[in-house]
């Protein structure tokens, strides 16, 4: 009987030892681990681009306009009037040896000079033009970029309208004339420099610059009134900077970047002739522009 209950107890332990054996046993259920957010490549800006810019431009032209008035006809002189008044008759005498004046003489030489010079009329009408452009620019660029590693490169060509004349500019000598200028669209053709930090890109920029000129000028008198128009294209240079930014909205606008920049043109002064060889007016002309620009970058992959 005492052994029969020796091996239940017996069994007992083994049943409990093997329940706790099995319970260690147990798989362990583990929380996978998180995927951590890998950190953004920078931005690669070689390659070409295109886009869409709008800007503000002020413009001013400083210059002269000068005229030289017709000559006045030439004033015709009086003949003389002679009278004759009756002489005694002269007696005549035995001419006498001439003799030779003393050395040091006064030489007497009296000679009659009644000379009419006609005074050429000129005037000059000097003035600036203290003119603004304040017109929204659209326009659209494109270009192609270089790098070497931080150091960013290109060429850039752009144009712009702008379609906005001066105010009329009368001249001071109330002749009833006037000036006039505007300024009707813009280009560059530019080099690029910059250096890249992360997502940002600081450049400066220079090259030529082109501008479509138009140039008025009006006078009105007694033959009637006359309007002059000259349309030309300004050549001239440019120089500015700015600062673009890329991955701006990455998951709205993935490869585009954005950008904003100052330029500043220079045109040297220019001579439109109205009357060739009497009046003509000189202008030169600059321009402020202040322009912001969204570029697509075709080889960048998105």
């Amino acid at each position: 009987m005492w052994c029969k209950g020796l091996l239940l107890c017996g069994m007992t332990v083994i049943a409990a030892m093997t329940s706790g054996f099995a319970a260690d046993l147990k798989p362990v259920r583990k929380e996978p681990p998180r995927a951590t957010a890998a950190a953004p490549l920078p931005p690669s800006w070689a390659g070409f681009y295109a886009g869409p810019t709008l800007g503000w431009a002020k413009g001013r032209s400083e210059g002269f306009y000068q005229g030289t008035g017709p000559t006045p006809p030439p004033t015709t002189p009086t003949a003389p009037t002679i009278v004759a008044t009756p002489t005694t008759p002269i007696t005549p005498t035995t001419p006498t040896t001439p003799t030779t004046p003393a050395a040091n003489a006064p030489i007497t030489d009296i000679t009659a000079i009644n000379c009419t010079v006609p005074q050429l009329q000129q005037f000059l009408i000097g003035y600036f033009f203290g003119c603004i452009l304040d017109p929204i620019t659209p326009g659209a660029l494109a270009g192609y970029n270089f790098q070497f590693g931080s150091l960013v490169a290109g060429v850039e060509a752009d144009a712009g309208w702008i379609g906005r004349h001066s105010p009329q500019v009368p001249a001071p000598d109330t002749s009833g004339r006037w000036d006039q200028f505007g300024v009707t669209w813009t280009g560059h053709v530019r080099g690029r420099v910059g250096y890249a930090f992360g997502q940002y890109l600081p450049f400066v920029a220079g090259g030529l610059a082109l501008a479509g000129y138009n140039v008025a000028h009006f006078r009105s008198d007694a033959t009637g009134s006359v309007l002059y128009t000259a349309n030309d294209t300004r050549v001239g240079y440019t120089i500015g900077g700015g600062v673009e930014i890329a991955n701006l909205f990455p998951s709205f606008l993935p490869g585009w970047v954005f950008r904003g920049e100052y330029l500043y043109d220079h045109f040297n002064p220019r001579q439109y002739d109205w009357v060739p060889g009497m009046r003509y007016t000189v202008l030169d002309l600059t321009i402020h522009t202040l322009r912001a620009a969204a570029t697509y970058r075709f080889s960048t992959p998105h």
